[in-house]
């Protein structure tokens, strides 16, 4: 399961995997201006961080594998590297 949702300032994904064995989808972004630029995302839960391209982010979604029961609570921001 997957939403998100963006303000002027913040845009913020959560993926859940509602079940017990592993799962992995690519999740479809709704903003159409995230391509051209790199995007740094922060889970806020535990403090990983990846970094995406938004050219790909854009074509493909955000690829996201994730063990029973887990998830991920992404704040993007654009990347200054």
């Amino acid at each position: 399961m997957a939403w998100c949702w963006s303000s002027a300032n913040s845009r913020h994904l959560v993926v859940v995997n509602l079940s017990a064995g592993a799962a992995e989808a690519h999740v479809r972004l709704p903003w159409q201006d995230i391509g051209g630029r790199t995007w740094e995302l922060t889970d806020r839960v535990n403090d990983q961080q990846f970094e995406r391209s938004g050219d790909d982010l854009a074509a493909n979604g955000l690829y996201v594998g994730l063990v029973g029961w887990a998830s991920h609570f992404l704040a993007f921001a654009p990347s200054d590297g």
